[in-house]
């Protein structure tokens, strides 16, 4: 069963298909927009559709159980191979066959094999052949030329073996990457919030969710800017936060789109802006009777204000059922918790700017007093993208891995290379050696094969 399992997992079919799979709900990943908040998805989607994308996971599918799942059984299948890979490999580096005919009869689609014919002696063809290989392949790992017991002389030339593990490490990268990948949808999380200028927060909203989360410090905006191109079109946004920490501001940074801020591994994005819905009205209170005397008061609706002239207290209402192109609001005056006298109606005057006329909404009581409606109080808010991952660093040391392996994979080739010399019989007529020599490329790169024969072309004119 263990044999089975193994072979399974060490399998290069199931690899690709696991490629495969996790490109097909990457591409999903990518058609259907991540991470936006569940308004958004109904908006765009409906509520039906949004529901069934929601329970398939699609709005979140780099967290999915799915898409963790296929990351581990590749990370399986890559820890499975490599095992089974490595210690072959390690052996071949360090004490690697020296068997001329079997490194020919195994490697025969990729070799260079000549045989050659010299009346020289066989100690001599050898040292010829180390001078003319020296250059590109050093000096032989093994020399065997000495040897008693054997008949034939051997050079054996081993170069770059050691970039044979460049496979393995690359493994380990992509394994480093995946890693990276699954602990930032387990331990990672992204979350939205709206924050009010003045304001401070130390909760966030998961997208995937709206579950709230609690963060390590709390977020303060200190100040809010819009900026608009003359056609209307924002051109930026750009919020001032401070990030508090036992009730002590630790740092503050102007962030805006691209430009986000970094804390105690949570990065804070510009991602919108907008403002709330208005809860009081500006009224600006003036005393007819001395000019310089004048009040400017934030309104809610329904509650009584002191207007600081002559003691008279009011209250700013809505009409339940305002008429056609009337002004929807009015004033009431309170003395002694009581309304008295009706309503005063707000009537829009011509107001001369420097812009042009503009209209101004005007009330009086008894000649003395007046209420001129000057706005809304509006709460102007950013929102912020607040996200934890703790794959960055992960994904950047194994990319480096990856691409360092990659690199010592494709460009260095490593290379085996033997010459052999069989002396002639004693009894023959032929007095003539043999020389064998075989090239075997790890990979078939033309400038090896233009080397070799180089090299082999400077060997003939000496024998």
């Amino acid at each position: 069963m263990l044999s089975k399992l193994n072979k399974f997992f060490s399998s290069v079919k199931l690899a690709i298909i696991l490629f495969i799979l996790i490109a097909a709900v990457s591409i999903i990943g990518t058609i259907i927009d991540q991470g936006d908040t569940i308004f958004q998805y109904k908006t765009i989607y409906g509520n039906n559709v949004f529901h069934i994308l929601y329970w398939l996971g699609f709005l979140n599918i780099y967290n999915s159980w799915y898409f963790i799942g296929l990351a581990a059984l590749l990370i399986l299948t890559l820890i499975v191979s490599s095992a089974n890979r490595t210690p072959k490999i390690i052996k071949e580096i360090i004490n690697p066959d020296l068997s001329f005919d079997t490194a020919l009869q195994k490697k025969r689609f990729k070799a260079k094999y000549i045989s050659l014919q010299s009346s020289k002696n066989p100690e001599e063809l050898l040292t010829l052949a180390e001078k003319a290989f020296r250059k590109n392949f050093g000096k032989p790992v093994k020399d065997m030329r000495n040897k008693k017991d054997n008949k034939t002389g051997l050079l054996f030339y081993s170069k770059n073996s050691i970039f044979r593990i460049s496979p393995i490490i690359a493994h380990l990268g992509a394994m480093v990457i995946l890693a990276g990948v699954i602990l930032s949808a387990v331990l990672g999380y992204r979350s939205y919030t709206n924050i009010k200028v003045g304001q401070t927060i130390q909760h966030s909203y998961l997208l995937k969710n709206n579950k709230p989360v609690l963060l390590p410090f709390k977020i303060k905006l200190d100040n809010y800017v819009s900026k608009y191109y003359k056609n209307g079109m924002p051109k930026a946004y750009i919020s001032t936060l401070t990030i508090v920490k036992k009730h002590i501001g630790v740092l503050t940074k102007t962030i805006r789109v691209n430009h986000p801020l970094t804390y105690d591994g949570i990065t804070i994005y510009q991602a919108s802006f907008g403002h709330y819905k208005p809860t009081a009205a500006q009224i600006l209170v003036l005393n007819l009777k001395n000019k310089n005397k004048k009040v400017l008061l934030y309104a809610a609706p329904g509650k009584i204000y002191n207007s600081k002239i002559n003691n008279i207290k009011f209250s700013f209402n809505f009409f339940k059922k305002p008429k056609k192109n009337s002004i929807p609001f009015y004033i009431s005056i309170i003395k002694n918790n009581k309304k008295i006298g009706p309503p005063l109606i707000f009537q829009e005057l011509p107001y001369k700017t420097k812009k042009g006329n503009m209209p101004l909404f005007f009330t009086k009581y008894n000649n003395n007093i007046a209420f001129i409606f000057a706005g809304v109080k509006t709460y102007y808010y950013s929102g912020v993208e607040i996200t934890k991952n703790v794959d960055t660093d992960i994904v950047w040391i194994g990319s480096a891995i990856l691409i360092f392996a990659l690199f010592f994979s494709f460009f260095f080739n490593q290379q085996s290379l033997w010459i052999r010399v069989t002396p002639s019989e004693p009894s023959g007529k032929d007095k003539t050696n043999k020389i064998e020599i075989l090239a075997i490329p790890h990979k078939k790169f033309a400038s090896f094969y233009s080397m070799i024969d180089k090299n082999i072309g400077e060997f003939k004119k000496n024998i």
